[in-house]
């Protein structure tokens, strides 16, 4: 059972420096699992200790995340993407926080409609696409369209989405996002890329909004959160198993990729998840490449 004494020990022994304030500090916020106490005997005081040794682990990914971003609410949904025992209460607050932040940036600015707004954001992001390759002014204007289109899909503005017109402007700067893509046949599984763009608006409209993400994360049952979480793992878990690459790279890979697929992954699977019939196509996916992953050649090392 570690102490408090032996995890800033072996904080110190790895590089990362901490002091026993620093870690009262810490499972008050929630960063670490709440402390045990117990008597010494003959007047010789308490000790601190966990019953849990995974909090050394815990105590190692917490340094590291505060120093990457130094924001506790950030360092919280990390560590309970990574799988260790974070609250549920304080994973919703702050999935709930977030979103509410996502959709005061553009719906809460009286003076500025919400068009206006999400154009602003369609235009930078289409001149920073356009800096990276050769894209003529008037592509660079159509993805700017697309990407407004996309964006009001995703904050829930009103009025029903032209899917059809949305799927036109994708194929026209799809090209010159990817000169290798043919249409966007790639992402559509060798099926007619409009129709499959479509269905992808279609799929972010019902299931993937930031306005039903909040919905479901606040009506979803704690076993459902858990469930989405779970996915993220093993999806994580299989992309180990077929990646040839240094094991101690690909840890801290897996985990940058967790973390940031999970972060916006979680609240559209428990959208998703309540649906059955998307709920059996994920599972089905998830069976096929843990067959894939079987069938490969990787020998673990």
């Amino acid at each position: 059972m570690p102490t408090l004494n032996t995890l800033c020990t072996e904080m110190a022994a790895s590089g990362r420096h901490i002091t026993r304030r620093g870690a009262r500090d810490w499972w008050s916020k929630g960063l670490l699992p709440q402390p045990l106490r117990r008597g010494l005997g003959r007047g010789l005081g308490t000790e601190t200790f966990w019953t849990d040794s995974r909090v050394l682990c815990q105590a190692q990914a917490t340094y590291d995340l505060l120093a990457c971003y130094a924001r506790t609410d950030f360092a919280l949904l990390s560590l309970w993407l990574l799988g260790f025992p974070i609250p549920l209460g304080a994973v919703r607050r702050i999935y709930d926080v977030l979103i509410t932040n996502a959709l005061w940036a553009v719906h809460g600015r009286p003076r500025q409609p919400p068009e206006d707004v999400l154009g602003g954001m369609a235009n930078k992001t289409a001149i920073l696409q356009a800096k990276r390759g050769s894209m003529p002014v008037s592509v660079r204007q159509t993805l700017s369209d697309l990407m407004l289109e996309v964006l009001g899909i995703v904050y829930g503005l009103e009025g029903e989405p032209e899917f059809d017109m949305v799927a036109d402007l994708w194929g026209e700067v799809a090209p010159y996002l990817n000169p290798n893509a043919d249409r966007g046949r790639e992402f559509t599984g060798g099926n007619d890329p409009h129709d499959g763009i479509i269905i992808a608006l279609k799929f972010i409209k019902n299931t993937a909004t930031f306005p039903i993400q909040q919905r479901m994360m606040r009506a979803a049952t704690d076993s459902e959160v858990t469930r989405a979480r779970r996915l993220v793992l093993v999806a994580s878990g299989h992309i180990r198993r077929m990646m040839l690459v240094d094991q101690k790279n690909l840890e801290s890979w897996l985990y940058r990729l967790t973390i940031a697929i999970g972060h916006r992954a979680v609240p559209i699977l428990v959208a998703t998840l309540r649906d059955n019939m998307m709920r059996h196509k994920i599972t089905r996916s998830f069976l096929e490449v843990a067959r894939a992953a079987r069938r490969s050649n990787y020998k673990p090392t």
